[in-house]
C-alpha cells in the first residue's frame, strides 16, 4: 500500500468532488426539475410500492388463520403497549 500524499491526506479532492455533486443536485432541483428528489406535498400525492416494507402487518394464511412468525416487532413497536406475550409450553409428549 503506498503513503498518502500531501494532498491527499487533506482530503480536499475528496471535499471538492463531494461539493460538486451537492452543487449538481441543486442545480437540477432548482433550474431543471428534470430529475427532482423534492417531492411537492401535498399536492403531489406519494407514492408507494407494494413491496414497501415500512409498516409490519399480520398476513393472513390461504385458510384464513393468522401467519405469525413470533418476531415480537409487533409489541416491540407499540407505543401503548398493547400487546404482551407469554410463552406456551409447546413440547409434545412422546
Amino acid at each position: 500500500m503506498q503513503p498518502l500524499t500531501f494532498w491527499q491526506k487533506l482530503y480536499i479532492p475528496e471535499i471538492l468532488r463531494g461539493m460538486a455533486v451537492t452543487t449538481r443536485h441543486f442545480v437540477t432541483n432548482v433550474f431543471g426539475r428534470r430529475h427532482t428528489v423534492t417531492q411537492q406535498y401535498p399536492e403531489e400525492p406519494t407514492y408507494v410500492s407494494e413491496r414497501y416494507r415500512g409498516r409490519h402487518r399480520l398476513m393472513r394464511k390461504e385458510d384464513g388463520a393468522p401467519r405469525c412468525t413470533a418476531c415480537m416487532l409487533c409489541a416491540t413497536s407499540c407505543p401503548a403497549y398493547a400487546f404482551t406475550f407469554r410463552p406456551v409450553n409447546t413440547l409434545i409428549p412422546r
